[in-house]
């Protein structure tokens, strides 16, 4: 597990999405895919992002910033992914030069780097929040405290923010929730998103079934019983 505490390889090469009406909370926005993730979640559909060579479709930070350039007048945010974008060391600088041209920046991170959370500025923050922290060693992450800690930074920050959390139910449980509302924090702004089979990372979870709509409208009442901000993201 080096990865988790030593930074990737530069920003020489990003995936585009160049444009999405859902990534960026009230914004049409382009959408930049980093490579390298330092956890391996079964679930994810970014699985090429995550392991092996850097896909072919990837085109170099240049000519990412050159179409930004070219799509001012189009879109108003950019949304940086993955992958784990903290994993790259020159993060800092790559939002820094999108927001200098004139760019809404928000950041999709796994949350277990809450050093490197101080060193950057973007304008939202969205956290993947999966487990009570304790639990996390199932994907691959040895210093669980770390995402307790990026928890409290983000929500101490003046960076508008979201937390995420992806249903699984053959991995989480409603029992798990109290300790996951007492780690977020009352009035925490959470997601709750529905598991969904295909393309998983670890091609066991395709087998899992889809959770029921009325299913995760339970799990999200329980979280607002316990004072967290709970939606569901169809």
């Amino acid at each position: 597990m080096e990865l988790l505490y030593t930074f990737f390889v530069p920003l020489e090469y990003l995936g585009i999405q160049k444009t999405s009406l859902i990534d960026f909370p009230g914004l049409v926005s382009t959408v930049l895919f980093t490579q390298g993730c330092n956890m391996a979640c079964g679930y994810c559909h970014n699985g090429i992002l995550v392991r092996g060579p850097r896909p072919e479709d990837f085109i170099t930070k240049r000519e990412a910033l050159n179409i930004l350039r070219e799509r001012r007048h189009l879109v108003r945010g950019v949304v940086i992914t993955g992958g784990e974008p903290l994993l790259h060391e020159d993060l800092p600088d790559l939002i820094g030069e999108i927001q200098g041209m004139g760019f809404l920046v928000k950041l999709d991170t796994n949350g277990s780097f809450p050093e490197r959370l101080t060193r950057i500025n973007p304008n939202y923050i969205a956290m993947d929040y999966k487990l009570p922290h304790h639990r996390y060693h199932i994907y691959g992450l040895e210093k669980t405290e770390t995402i307790l800690k990026s928890i409290h930074t983000i929500r101490n920050s003046n960076i508008a923010h979201e937390f995420r959390l992806v249903w699984v139910p053959q991995i989480n449980s409603l029992n798990d929730i109290p300790q996951m509302a007492e780690e977020l924090g009352t009035g925490a702004l959470l997601y709750v998103t529905a598991f969904r089979p295909g393309n998983s990372l670890d091609p066991r979870y395709d087998l899992y079934a889809r959770p029921k709509p009325e299913e995760l409208q339970g799990v999200v009442n329980l979280f607002r019983s316990y004072g967290v901000d709970a939606h569901l993201r169809v």
